[in-house]
């Protein structure tokens, strides 16, 4: 609960829309489903007050980059999801291109011993 409590202490909720945020949060919610039903349920009328605590959510092959998405870089990939990360390829597997969901496996007669590559190396 911190991160919804800490929502709500800035965001000056009625207590009667924090019930109702806690109670979504506490039965599997995510921070951001309670903030942005809130802001849906007040026509975004108090969406000035939140949007600094509501995390990103990011398309798959992006991340989250000082609130704003970015596509991931090559080497890299992303699920995409709320405060998405890209992920550095794995030794064996590459990733030539920029915002991809995932990375390929180095084809028959080349090898990549390095995480986070864009290219493997013929043997």
């Amino acid at each position: 609960g911190a991160p919804i409590l800490l929502l709500l202490q800035k965001a000056r909720i009625q207590t009667t829309d924090m019930s109702r945020m806690l109670n979504l949060y506490t039965t599997g919610g995510s921070v951001a489903e309670a903030a942005c039903g809130w802001m849906k349920e007040n026509d975004f009328a108090n969406a000035k007050r939140v949007l600094g605590w509501v995390p990103v959510q990011c398309e798959p092959g992006e991340q989250e980059v000082s609130g704003a998405c970015e596509p991931c870089a090559p080497g890299t990939y992303s699920t995409g999801g709320f405060s998405a990360r890209c992920v550095p390829c794995i030794p064996g597997f590459y990733q030539d291109l920029t915002g991809k969901t995932e990375c390929a496996p180095c084809p028959a007669g080349s090898i990549q011993p390095l995480p986070g590559q864009a290219a493997c190396t013929d043997v």
